[in-house]
């Protein structure tokens, strides 16, 4: 990581399919822009059988991920 880096936070609560476009998005950016992002992806809670991680680790060889578990979902986003 240096100076010129940008670095993106994203949650995730169980959409799979939100996650996978994501990644395939940043994935799909050129070579230069791709070495300059560092995604951190955050489970807030939900289980999924390791899927969160299962997906995370196939785009680590093209991708600067780093995935972090909350083990306890406490519904933070939950509204009313």
């Amino acid at each position: 990581m240096n100076g010129n880096d940008v670095n993106i936070i994203i949650t995730y609560y169980g959409q799979t399919d939100h996650l996978v476009n994501q990644l395939k998005f940043f994935n799909n950016l050129s070579g230069e822009l791709k070495r300059h992002i560092n995604l951190t992806f955050v489970n807030d809670g939900y289980y999924d059988s390791n899927l969160f991680e299962d997906i995370l680790i196939s785009f680590s060889e093209e991708l600067s991920i780093d995935g972090y578990k909350v083990t306890n979902d406490v519904g933070f986003n939950s509204h009313g």
